[in-house]
């Protein structure tokens, strides 16, 4: 079964703030931080190699798993 997506949860760590999402990939992207517009401006400035841990919580393999999925972590 081919791979369609994640779900992500990155984790700002200096303030133990989480973001959760969901990325349209086969495979992770190690230049991607999140999309949310908050999210990118209390990490802006920040070392995101340092500052932010990021994981991969499920992969999905359809459309509508990797919505419901996404609803679920939230």
């Amino acid at each position: 079964m081919k791979k369609y997506g994640y779900i992500y949860k990155f984790t700002f760590l200096p303030k133990n703030l989480i973001y959760v999402g969901k990325r349209k990939a086969t495979t992770f992207d190690n230049n991607y931080y999140g999309s949310g517009v908050m999210w990118n401006r209390i990490i802006s400035g920040c070392n995101k190699e340092t500052d932010i841990k990021r994981e991969i919580l499920e992969w999905c393999y359809s459309k509508d798993e990797i919505n419901d999925r996404e609803k679920y972590w939230i």
